[in-house]
């Protein structure tokens, strides 16, 4: 039998693992960063790091995805960094990044890799998304 949890901390090694490269490279210089708010953090992700006790200290001040979805319809997007971003980069744990940063692509990676890094990505992407899926459902949280 399959343990959810370490099959989703595990496909989440092999997509950074993917992406380790290009956002060493890339994302220090960028001129548009991802690592803004409203960040593509849900209550599950943190929920999640709070659950297995590496709550990254910035979760303190994190109001949660309503938060998120006020800045949206403000139009308030784009001019702080994300709450969880400190200067050794996200403070998650490296394997419980927030799904939706994980599964991001964005237009610098579309541009610069290779279609089949991108079918890769996209394909552990998919297989992430099902495995927290899996994850939430073995804890009892049911998804709307």
């Amino acid at each position: 039998m399959s343990n959810p949890l370490k099959d989703y901390r595990d496909t989440h090694r092999q997509i950074r693992a993917l992406f380790a490269d290009f956002t060493s490279s890339h994302c220090p210089d960028c001129a548009n960063p991802c690592c803004r708010r409203p960040a593509r953090i849900d209550d599950y992700d943190v929920l999640l790091a709070e659950a297995l006790g590496c709550l990254p200290d910035q979760a303190v001040h994190w109001k949660g995805s309503a938060e998120t979805l006020e800045l949206v319809l403000r139009g308030d997007v784009g001019d702080e960094p994300c709450e969880f971003l400190g200067e050794d980069g996200c403070s998650f744990p490296s394997d419980l990044r927030p799904l939706g940063c994980t599964t991001y692509v964005c237009k610098f990676m579309e541009r610069d890799l290779s279609n089949r890094e991108l079918r890769e990505i996209k394909s552990l992407a998919r297989k992430l998304e099902r495995l927290r899926d899996a994850l939430l459902r073995a804890v009892g949280v049911r998804r709307r």
